[in-house]
């Protein structure tokens, strides 16, 4: 008897199960996200293609970056918030595979996520009030720690944040 293959559930950022054709482009992709704290609130970012669905800062590791410096350029690209190296831990606190479909590049992602928490010193440091625009024209802001239940907030960074809570 033959076994069939079965294909993964993918989810957009809003939870919506998909699943690709044989056209569609799915690659592997590495990527990691900061949960940062300070003064009980949380960094969040609106990006500027889906502002209503706000996610922790991060994103795709590039190549030649380790994790640490993929974090940091990443916080500062979507958050403006420059962070140094030091403060960013070389290991991740959690790890996730996922399958995501990413609509702003219509790719499906066979996605590892890796998510550090950040706070501290360094951290209170870039704490600032209100929002403020990013380099790719997102807006990002501090949110209480309760507040974060009720927001919409990107499917896959919603499950990471039970871990890293």
């Amino acid at each position: 008897m033959t076994e069939l293959k079965t294909q993964p559930v993918y989810h957009d950022r809003y939870g919506a199960a998909l699943t690709p054709s044989e056209n569609d482009v799915c690659a592997d992709r590495e990527g990691v996200f900061a949960l940062c704290l300070s003064r009980g609130k949380v960094l969040v970012m609106y990006p500027e293609h889906s502002p209503e669905v706000p996610e922790l800062p991060g994103g795709g590791i590039e190549n030649g970056e380790n994790i640490g410096q993929a974090l940091v350029r990443e916080i500062h690209e979507e958050t403006n918030v420059n962070l140094p190296i030091s403060c960013v831990k070389s290991k991740p606190d959690f790890t996730q595979r996922v399958f995501f479909y990413a609509a702003n590049k219509d790719e499906y992602w066979d996605y590892t996520q890796s998510f550090i928490r950040l706070e501290g010193a360094e951290l209170d440091s870039a704490y600032f009030e209100g929002t403020q625009k990013s380099e790719e024209d997102g807006i990002a802001q501090w949110v209480a720690i309760e507040e974060l239940e009720e927001m919409k907030l990107h499917f896959m960074h919603k499950k990471a944040l039970k871990k890293l809570l």
